[in-house]
């Protein structure tokens, strides 16, 4: 089976050590990525892979930042410019190199990333991961308790949780009142052919449960064979399941006024459509949060600690929040979140809110295949892993 979760933004920031690279990449959403790259050098006068310069002509440490156009704050690569003595560079390109076998070929190279927490187990099963040095990152004892756990790496023993945010319910102002909005509403006929889900079985099948009102791990053979027969239903009143990028298509059309996106999805069509709003249900959502990690073969790993302390910094962090719009995992800082960043609804969403959400598990190989399975009857396409068949009955 496929990794859960595995479109949510996988969020990439490596570091090239010589030549350290901090690259910033969403995950899969049907089209290549752009990749945010900043390089780090000791000296002047080597070039990189692509045959260009990668560092500046002047003596000195550089940044060379290879990113979508102003991503990073210049005030906070002025800063980190000033503490460390490293000077910040902006080139644009994309990136769609698979990660496992960039850590794999280029061993030796890379300090630090940040991704996907569906990404993690993975690398901490192929023996990619270091285990960080919390001496060196004293300002995690300000992560929230809430990410403090997260399934796929307990007790943070490889991985420091950054940047999170929930899978919710994207709607119409004009169309659908805020305060009816509850998980039952991805199934109320009075919504019938403008209801959007994305073509994912993780979301699909973890919002059925919530409507069910279910943990979005319930994966009992009875809970699951209850979700699917709820998805059966579901789908005759639905329009379909699409990639996000039709979705928010049909969201600014008005052809479609309901739908489910995770967070940092819906806030790029509501910076668009002031109309476009975003709502937790009042039991929660599921959860999905970008970790630092620091490959097993960096070469230079406290340097890369001491980046993940500086980020982790807790005015540095309400600083990055309020530019990307998203939160970090930093405790109790959402009363200094600009007002204009609360307004955007539940992206970022109260404490209380927070500790109804759910992390996301993977499920067990038997819940797995039935989730699949039922994929397929609902119309869905299931990627499947080396010599891998699924048979269709239940």
């Amino acid at each position: 089976m496929k990794s859960l979760m595995k479109n949510i933004s996988t969020i990439a920031v490596i570091f090239l050590i010589p030549l350290v690279i901090f690259s910033l990449a969403s995950c899969d959403l049907g089209k290549d990525d752009d990749t945010l790259v900043i390089t780090i050098h000791e000296d002047s006068d080597k070039k990189g892979e692509d045959g260009e310069e990668d560092a500046d002509t002047e003596p000195g440490r550089s940044l060379r930042i290879l990113t979508w156009d102003g991503f990073v704050p210049d005030e906070m690569l002025e800063e980190f410019q000033k503490e460390f003595g490293i000077k910040p560079k902006i080139k644009v390109m994309g990136d769609d190199d698979n990660l496992t076998q960039l850590l794999e070929k280029k061993s030796g190279k890379y300090a630090l990333v940040i991704i996907g927490e569906s990404d993690i187990e993975g690398l901490i099963e192929d023996g990619l991961l270091a285990e960080r040095d919390r001496d060196n990152i004293p300002n995690m004892s300000d992560i929230a308790p809430k990410f403090t756990q997260a399934p796929r790496d307990i007790g943070m023993k490889y991985s420091v949780p950054f940047i999170w945010g929930t899978i919710a319910i994207v709607y119409n102002k004009n169309e659908v009142p805020e305060e009816s909005i509850s998980w039952d509403t991805l199934q109320d006929p009075a919504y019938e052919g403008k209801i959007d889900l994305p073509n994912e079985p993780d979301f699909v099948f973890g919002q059925g449960k919530k409507i069910l009102g279910l943990s979005v791990n319930a994966n009992s053979p009875e809970e699951l064979e209850e979700v699917r027969k709820l998805l059966i239903e579901q789908k005759k009143i639905i329009r379909g399941y699409f990639d996000f990028e039709e979705i928010a298509n049909h969201l600014k059309d008005g052809s479609s006024v309901i739908a489910l996106l995770p967070s940092f999805f819906a806030l790029s069509i509501m910076e668009e459509n002031r109309n476009i709003g975003y709502k937790v249900p009042d039991n929660g959502a599921p959860l999905w949060i970008d970790s630092w990690i620091i490959p097993k073969s960096a070469k230079n790993k406290e340097n890369a600690e001491i980046f993940i302390n500086f980020m982790l910094e807790r005015e540095n962090a309400i600083k990055f929040s309020n530019y990307v719009n998203d939160p970090v995992t930093i405790l109790g800082i959402r009363d200094q979140i600009d007002d204009e960043n609360l307004k955007l609804g539940d992206i970022f969403p109260t404490d209380d809110l927070l500790e109804k959400c759910e992390h996301y598990q993977f499920p067990d190989e038997k819940s797995g295949e039935f989730i699949d399975k039922a994929w397929i009857e609902l119309g869905g396409e299931v990627e499947l892993e080396d010599d891998d068949e699924l048979e269709n009955d239940y």
